[in-house]
Parts: C-alpha cells; structure tokens; sequence
C-alpha cells in the first residue's frame, strides 16, 4: 500500500477500536457499533460487514482492542 493508504487504514483501524472501547464500556450495543462503523465513509473501505462483526466478535472474547 502507498503511504496516503496506509495512513487511512490507520484511520479506519483506530475508528473500530474505538468503537470496541465503546462496547466494552457498555455505552452502545454491537449492532449500534456495526451500523457507526458502516456509515463511516472511510471504515467500508478496507472492511466489509462480515470482517468487521468478526473483528468485534474476536475483541470482546479478548477483553480488550489491539493496539
């Protein structure tokens, strides 16, 4: 990926961890989180639906987001 991509799906990395901070908080649910993250204009970029509900789905048996 060219830096200008890399850079984005940083972004987009960061938009979902926030997102799984949110759920870990217990502030919204798992699909107010999914929805946040479809209607982002840059997140659906780099990740489908399917990818991000398994994302989520492996961070809440972790316990916590990547770093």
């Amino acid at each position: 990926m060219g830096k200008y991509k890399n850079q984005m799906f940083d972004i987009a990395e960061n938009r979902i961890d926030t997102q799984i901070g949110y759920l870990l908080k217990g502030l919204i649910t798992v699909d107010e989180a999914l929805e946040d993250l479809l209607e982002d204009p840059l997140v659906p970029i780099f990740f489908d639906k399917c990818l991000l509900s398994k994302i989520i789905s492996f961070e809440l048996r972790q316990g916590s987001s990547v770093q």
